[in-house]
């Protein structure tokens, strides 16, 4: 499964928007779907809007990081029994052991990544993931190494 861009999760969403508000089917509904939509517009819109007085005010281009809430539909708040799923189940031996090891490193390496060494607080739990695929398995490239 391929992991979608930030602005093929913006079309995903205003299509899901879109049907939701067609499928409405009654004015709460449609009405409830609406302020969502625009409580998320707006943060959007001042967002943008406190980006170009920084901007303007200083007299130079810049990088801004925006982080917003995750929406709460999200899988980290999914209700579940929290049961891992132990897809490389391992008894107790060496090759648990070292598997553990190496487990272990790649999960410190997905928290660093995620983080910036424990420098951001407020990090994105898809990309720590994502940074815990990296460190077991390797990049996203034929060989599996940072290089193409």
């Amino acid at each position: 499964m391929s992991k979608k861009t930030p602005a093929q999760r913006r079309i995903t969403y205003v299509k899901e928007l879109r049907e939701s508000l067609e499928s409405a089917e009654d004015t709460d509904e449609l009405i409830g779907t609406a302020k969502r939509a625009i409580e998320q517009l707006t943060i959007a819109y001042n967002l943008i809007n406190a980006y170009e007085e920084v901007l303007a005010k200083n007299n130079l281009l810049s990088k801004m990081i925006i982080s917003l809430p995750l929406p709460s539909d999200h899988w980290l708040y999914a209700d579940h029994e929290n049961i891992p799923p132990m897809p490389l189940q391992v008894g107790l031996s060496e090759e648990r052991d070292q598997l553990a090891s190496a487990i272990t490193e790649a999960a410190r390496y997905a928290v660093r990544a995620s983080t910036m060494n424990g420098q951001e607080k407020d990090f994105d739990p898809d990309a720590m993931v994502q940074n815990m695929i990296v460190g077991l398995i390797g990049y996203w490239t034929s060989t599996g190494e940072s290089r193409l």
